[in-house]
């Protein structure tokens, strides 16, 4: 009859509406979990770099705002040296030199080291230059923040 035939359309549309209010909250719903996904992510916290914390700030459960201090992490390789000479150096010392590196501590073992950069200015108010050397090899007794003597063999 006219009317089942009625009903049925009327059916058939409300159950298109219906498939299509679905597919919506679907959509939503994904929006969300990707949105949630988002802040998660916000949750957690990594360094641009690997290393070891040194020093922690905070403490579990405590709340902290963008800007806080939290860790202080420590790169452990490769180990790097960074010095200042006198400026009479200035020319003698290039990137490339091999140096000698020992602990400030009571230490026997000698460690090398290969001259990465030299600054190419002084600084006035010391007259030095800083100098960023590289160890090679193990580190041994080295580690980082340790205070070190550097040897330089014979700087022409």
């Amino acid at each position: 009859t006219k009317q089942d035939l009625d009903h049925a359309r009327y059916k058939v549309e409300a159950d298109q509406y219906e498939v299509e209010r679905v597919r919506e909250n679907l959509k939503n719903a994904q929006a969300m979990a990707l949105s949630l996904a988002l802040e998660l992510e916000k949750t957690r916290i990594r360094a641009p770099f690997d290393g070891v914390v040194a020093r922690r700030y905070v403490r579990v459960g405590q709340r902290v705002a963008v800007g806080d201090r939290l860790f202080w992490v420590t790169a452990v390789a490769p180990l790097r040296i960074r010095f200042t000479l006198p400026e009479r150096f200035v020319g003698r010392i290039k990137a490339g030199d091999q140096l000698t590196v020992t602990a400030a501590v009571e230490s026997q073992q000698e460690h090398h080291a290969k001259v990465l950069q030299v600054s190419p200015v002084v600084d006035p108010s010391s007259g030095t230059i800083e100098v960023l050397a590289e160890i090679t090899g193990a580190a041994g007794d080295l580690r980082p923040g340790m205070t070190a003597n550097v040897q330089i063999p014979n700087p022409k």
